[in-house]
């Protein structure tokens, strides 16, 4: 991957590396999880990882970044690196001498942390009440939170903000293939990064929690929403007022299955890991 990470005024080039390692899906897989909030909500889409070292850094990762993208095997504990030199300059890059954090997903390599010793798994902290009957499954407008705080609310469809279509095999959810269907809707990242400077802490701690009108609800690492090198994007899709599952829907394009993919959204919540 190539690397590069924020400095003061502008973002800083460091080197193109072929990392090999561990992979975080493997180390993970087996492990048997005890959800602290298992009784108000069964599914695993709120969990978050948090890795860090033993210099005090930390950063964080959602179960479904791990578990749920199209390619596995992104993110990894790299053991050992080879640098990959341009062969028409004398550009000599610094060979890591410890083991990694690397994520090839992400654009910025603020969250590739050095001798990560230490792997935290848990619940989102927030409670919703759960109505998965709930009907008509609708919300009007989405509330938005910083550190339990309301900073906002989204109850029209975002002006000058970037949009997407993905055509998609929509699976999941328990229940196999949905159908063939395309999703078009803005950028999330883009209608959200007003709400905040994004800087090295926010790329390494941040995350936030979506949660529908139901009570469902998923975790996003800031990395994933905000900082990726892949086009594939979270989006928010206006389907229209007075429409089952609306106003706001959230669908995840880097997943394969549908799980974070959230109806009648009316809550998302800004946090960081301690």
């Amino acid at each position: 991957r190539r690397d590069a990470v924020m400095s003061r005024d502008a973002e800083t080039f460091v080197g193109a590396y072929r990392y090999d390692g561990y992979s975080l899906f493997d180390i993970l897989r087996k492990t048997s999880v005890s959800k602290k909030n298992y009784k108000e909500f069964h599914g695993l889409i709120d969990l978050l990882i948090i890795v860090e070292n033993d210099e005090g850094e930390s950063v964080v990762i959602s179960w479904g970044e791990v578990f749920y993208p199209n390619v596995l095997h992104r993110i990894i504990i790299a053991t050992r690196a080879a640098p990959i030199l341009p062969s028409k300059t004398k550009d000599k890059w610094p060979i890591p001498e410890r083991t990694k954090l690397v994520f090839g997903n992400d654009l910025l390599s603020e969250r590739n942390i050095e001798g990560p010793s230490r792997i935290i798994v848990m619940s989102a902290p927030l409670s919703f009440e759960m109505n998965r009957q709930r009907s008509p499954l609708y919300s009007n407008e989405i509330i938005v939170f910083r550190d339990r705080e309301e900073i906002g609310r989204i109850s029209e469809p975002e002006g000058d903000v970037a949009h997407a279509a993905y055509r998609s095999v929509h699976y999941g959810r328990g229940r196999g293939f949905h159908g063939l269907r395309q999703f078009e809707g803005k950028l999330l990242g883009s209608v959200l990064e007003r709400y905040f400077y994004l800087d090295r802490d926010c790329l390494r701690r941040g995350y936030c929690v979506v949660a529908g009108i139901d009570g469902y609800r998923i975790a996003i690492s800031f990395g994933e929403l905000f900082n990726r090198n892949d086009n594939s994007r979270f989006l928010l899709i206006d389907r229209g007022e007075g429409k089952n599952g609306g106003r706001f829907s959230i669908y995840p394009s880097m997943d394969f299955f549908s799980d974070r993919a959230v109806k009648a959204v009316s809550e998302i919540h800004f946090m960081r890991i301690e």
